[in-house]
């Protein structure tokens, strides 16, 4: 049954046309597989039949409007078949390509974005959800930079923290009450988190949630983690003195920053320094590199080293 506000042609091209924006599925849908090559198609009568074989292939409605629904029954007939489609990107990775123990997902405009992040590494959480209490913007975007911050005292603490400020991010990277580490997703990759003014735009926001000032020292030995004192590598970046980051987050973030890059195409290449960088920004960059507008920011700048 179609909606009424998609019942002649025009109004179902502008609906796909519109949806297109949002998802630019004329570009990272496989059409080749179901026999079509979408640059010999325009957006007519014609592409709405089409549509409709598409839609019939993977088991919804055949109204000839393609939306979230559609999108997400294209990724499960993948998954039917052992594969993982990527709806930002357009790739299709086999179980052999990702050769992980377990697929993990990040919400992109809702929809499931698969990375190969090993188990032993760490998990990925979405209980955590900023959508309800937290501040984002949701804007149509292209994503080119990653920028590394810390907050919060663990991930649990950090999701509190931004649940009340006019702040966020799309990740936190830290440990569970058991020293287990996880990653939690905050915010959906699509939306423009708050977390570095003038270059939130086109980037995602990850925190490691441990606070480096040696205050912290005993609340994080006493709870397990693997920290001590050291002397601040980046001179003239924060105190002489630091704690340093505990193995296993600095491990697992290494890793998401890997499958990250790889998950959405953004360069795998870390800021050299520790200084603001030129722009246009892309690539992975600590807070320092970006402050733009001269808060004094120093993370992640002590544990760069450590997270390469």
């Amino acid at each position: 049954m179609k909606f009424k506000l998609e019942d002649t042609k025009a109004k179902r091209i502008a609906f796909n046309r519109k949806s297109d924006r949002k998802y630019n599925w004329s570009s990272t849908i496989p059409w080749d597989i179901f026999g079509y090559e979408f640059d010999t198609l325009d957006m007519t009568s014609d592409f709405m039949s089409v549509t409709e074989v598409l839609q019939e292939a993977v088991g919804v409605e055949p109204d000839g409007l393609i939306g979230k629904q559609t999108l997400q029954a294209i990724s499960e007939f993948f998954r039917r078949k052992h594969q993982y489609w990527n709806p930002y990107t357009g790739n299709i990775y086999s179980n052999s390509e990702l050769s992980v123990d377990k697929i993990h997902y990040i919400k992109w405009n809702g929809l499931d974005i698969p990375i190969q992040m090993p188990e032993s590494v760490g998990s990925l959480r979405h209980d955590l959800d900023l959508h309800p209490t937290g501040n984002f913007s949701a804007k149509d975007r292209v994503l080119d930079s990653i920028i590394v911050h810390w907050g919060g005292l663990d991930p649990e603490h950090l999701h509190r923290v931004f649940s009340n400020r006019d702040a966020s991010s799309h990740f936190g990277i830290g440990l569970d009450s058991e020293c287990r580490p996880y990653v939690a997703q905050f915010i959906d990759a699509a939306h423009v988190a708050w977390h570095a003014k003038g270059a939130n735009e086109t980037s995602l926001g990850i925190d490691i949630c441990q606070q480096p000032l040696l205050k912290w020292l005993g609340h994080y030995t006493n709870r397990g983690y693997d920290v001590r004192v050291i002397s601040n590598p980046a001179k003239g970046y924060g105190p002489e003195k630091i704690l340093s980051l505990d193995p296993r987050i600095a491990k697992l973030t290494r890793e998401f920053l890997r499958t990250l890059t790889f998950a959405f195409d953004i360069p795998h290449s870390y800021a050299k320094d520790h200084k603001l960088a030129k722009q246009p920004w892309s690539g992975i960059l600590g807070h320092s590199n970006v402050d733009a507008k001269g808060q004094g920011k120093w993370d992640v700048a002590p544990w760069w080293n450590d997270i390469q």
